[in-house]
């Protein structure tokens, strides 16, 4: 590897930004983080849920565990 590699690299990077002087703007000022702030807003909708929406559950019919025997009447 020589280092033409690294000089088309250099100036690929000079021609993306638009010269060695945006170069040394981009990197020396960046503008600092945005502070974290707490996610307040709800998420947005998702498309499948707003397009298609589930059906309601059926009626649970066939159970297969056997039906709870009949509670016995409490005794006052």
């Amino acid at each position: 590897m020589t280092g033409t590699s690294t000089a088309t690299i250099c100036a690929s990077i000079k021609l993306l930004l638009g010269g060695p002087f945006t170069l040394h703007l981009h990197l020396g000022r960046r503008p600092p983080p945005p502070p974290k702030t707490k996610y307040t807003h709800p998420p947005p909708p998702s498309p499948t849920k707003t397009m298609y929406p589930h059906p309601p559950p059926p009626p649970n019919t066939a159970c297969n565990h056997p039906p709870l025997p009949p509670s016995p009447p409490r005794s006052k």
